[in-house]
Formats: C-alpha cells, structure tokens, sequence
C-alpha cells in the first residue's frame, strides 16, 4: 500500500472503545478537526507520560475544535487500566488490527507485536493535514507544537 499523503482521505475504520462501544472513525469526525494518536501501549512510560500531556491540553484543543483518539494494539482490558489510571478524557481504542496498522503504514515491531507511534491530524471531513510517523518511541511532536498547528488549520 502506498504511503498515505497530505490531502488523503484518511482510512476509516471500527473498533470497540475501551468501555466496549463500538467505534468507527468517519462517524467521529462531523464538524471538528481530529487528531489520531497512534501509542505503542499502555506499557510504554513515553508513552503514558505523552498522553498526561495531551490530557493537560485537552481544553485548549477543545477551543481550537480538535478533538483527541488514541489507539493502540493493548487488549481491552489493559486499555480500560491505562485510560482508567491515566484519568483520559478522551476515547482510547484498544485492538489495532493489522489491516489498521498497514492503512495508516504505521511501523510495526513484529518481535513484541505492537505499533510504534505515530500522529495523524485530520480535517472535519477526514482528510489529512498532518502526519508523522515514527519507528521508535522518540522523536514525537511536543503538545505545544500540535496546539500550534491546530489552531493554524
């Protein structure tokens, strides 16, 4: 599959949240911009403490109408801990698939079978604006960063 782009439709897809419900992206992004959050799990510390930070901001995203998704390849009981623990206000959405991971063409580490992370911030209409992708736990955008581009789209 060829790299996603700027200006792509952003793959849709469905999972269930972390209290069950089910959860299909495009029926998530009527009237706010997105930013989806690709963590490598609950047992990552960068992790955890990146997401705290997203949390913190969550307001100031808010009044640049973004709205925050997070998913990972955690099992739904370990995402239910973490969202739990972590005080998320946000949906977390455990169970990434393969066919997931290589529709977003997210770097996958076959020897411990998650995903490492990667950021896609998408337009109300599910294109996308921006994108980073990386092949290890470092190397992500700050919060300040991301605020700023959001309130700029």
């Amino acid at each position: 599959m060829p790299k996603l782009k700027l200006g792509d439709k952003a793959p849709d897809f469905s999972l269930r949240d972390v209290q069950g419900r089910p959860f299909r992206l495009s029926e998530h992004l009527g009237g706010k911009k997105t930013m989806l959050v690709f963590y490598r799990g609950a047992w990552c510390p960068i992790c955890n403490l990146y997401l705290v930070n997203l949390q913190s901001r969550v307001p100031q995203f808010a009044e640049n109408n973004t709205q925050i998704i997070a998913a990972s390849t955690d099992g739904p009981e370990e995402a239910l801990s973490f969202h739990s623990r972590l005080n998320l206000s946000f949906p977390v959405l455990p169970g990434l698939t393969t066919e997931i991971i290589k529709a977003y063409d997210l770097f996958y580490n076959e020897q411990f079978r998650h995903n490492e992370p990667a950021i896609f911030i998408l337009y109300p209409d599910g294109t996308i604006a921006y994108e980073v992708i990386m092949s290890t736990s470092l190397g992500r955008p700050s919060v300040e960063d991301l605020l700023a581009y959001v309130s700029r789209i």
